[in-house]
């Protein structure tokens, strides 16, 4: 029965890669700590300002025995057909309004002090800007549509922000956030304490010459009750230099501030009850320094480490992509990687149960718009291979 839905669509995938933008994707995904075997078809199109993704989606908890089942995972399974065919995108972006509904993608707020690419990965949420002249307001509602029949709408995620930015004049920019988890509690964090509920911050960016930016935050923490509420200080500065963009700054936390907390490793740090908590009261100086590469179309990437001042062990993260270009009989590489690990280095080795780390290597098959390939990820001290089918090799 799996081969035969598999086959059907596959017809389907044929026909849309020649006038659509369409993900494909047979494998394991993780979503809110749970891991489902998906078989996902995602065609998208735009047209003039609109971009939709209607896609189509069936799971199962098993790849060989498990029961098939259509749409999003969820904890209430649906064998109804007409929810497989799922929202990935619907966006409307005009001059004075930007609207999506989709699949989340990393968020940074500021200057990423509080928050730097927040993703809860494989969940929808609404993200929604108003823009006047100079002013512009922005927030991120975490729902999404599980279900047509019976129809059924809840929270995707915990984690709702909202941001005013203004326009000083043209050499000054200024943006100021909050951001709340409204499922905060102690059981969440590696300590069995106060937990950070509530965030915010300032930030403003002034440029210097005509490639290098000055900026500075000011951001804070706090309980649900307001009780416990910390500090932070960033400052940095950002260099465009088209091939290469460094950046660099540092920090000064004061009463258990937590920097850069909400990040992409939130989710998985929470449902892990791994959370930092705001048991500290000590103020630190840290460093936060990097680099972008931007190589179009050959070679994008970035690289940073933060940490603090003091003898302890930085953060490293990074990700790049290198794209062989057909050339004779070859036809051409695609090679996509992404680091992060909380300790780099520890006991002298590049890799350990600490690292997060994706090595894919795609294979073009119609041009770059149909790749298939073969994806290495670490895992506490070894790597598992996989394989994929992709009209565009994301990452």
């Amino acid at each position: 029965m799996k081969i035969k839905k598999l086959l059907v669509i596959f017809v389907l995938v044929l026909s849309l890669i020649a006038v659509s933008q369409t993900y494909i994707n047979i494998g394991t995904i993780e979503r809110n700590n749970e891991k489902f075997f998906v078989y996902e078809l995602s065609p998208e199109f735009s047209i003039g300002p609109v971009t939709i993704g209607i896609g189509f989606t069936s799971y199962s908890t098993d790849v060989v025995y498990g029961e098939m089942y259509y749409g999003i995972p969820s904890s209430t399974p649906s064998t109804n057909i007409l929810n497989a065919f799922v929202i990935n995108t619907f966006a409307l972006n005009t001059d004075l309004f930007e609207f999506r509904y989709g699949k989340v993608k990393p968020i940074t707020l500021a200057m990423g002090f509080n928050v730097r690419k927040y993703v809860n990965p494989n969940t929808r949420a609404f993200d929604i800007t108003l823009k006047f002249s100079d002013l512009s307001l922005y927030t991120h509602l975490p729902y999404e549509i599980l279900k047509y029949i019976p129809f059924e709408f809840s929270r995707s995620d915990s984690i709702f922000m909202t941001s005013l930015g203004y326009n000083l004049s043209s050499l000054l920019k200024i943006q100021s956030y909050l951001i709340a988890d409204v499922d905060a509690t102690v059981s969440y964090t590696e300590d069995s304490s106060t937990p950070v509920k509530y965030g915010g911050g300032i930030a403003a960016y002034i440029p210097i010459l005509n490639s290098i930016k000055i900026g500075g935050e000011i951001a804070a923490q706090s309980d649900e009750s307001f009780q416990k509420i910390s500090k932070g200080l960033f400052a940095g500065v950002f260099a465009d230099l088209g091939l290469i963009n460094p950046m660099g700054g540092i920090y000064y936390t004061m009463d258990g501030y937590i920097p850069f907390l909400f990040n992409k490793k939130y989710s998985l740090l929470k449902f892990n009850s791994n959370l930092p908590s705001m048991s500290s009261t000590n103020n630190t100086l840290g460093y936060f320094a990097g680099a972008d590469i931007d190589f179009e179309p050959y070679i994008t990437g970035e690289f940073y480490v933060y940490g603090l001042l003091e003898n302890s062990t930085p953060v490293a993260e990074g990700n790049v992509r290198v794209i062989l270009p057909e050339l004779g009989n070859f036809s051409g590489l695609i090679i996509d990687g992404t680091y992060f690990d909380d300790s780099p280095f520890e006991d002298g080795k590049l890799l350990d149960e600490n690292t997060e780390a994706i090595l894919r290597l795609s294979y073009p098959l119609i041009g770059n718009n149909f790749v298939a390939g073969i994806q290495y990820k670490w895992e506490s001290d070894e790597w598992f291979k996989s394989i994929f089918i992709s009209s565009v090799s994301s990452f």
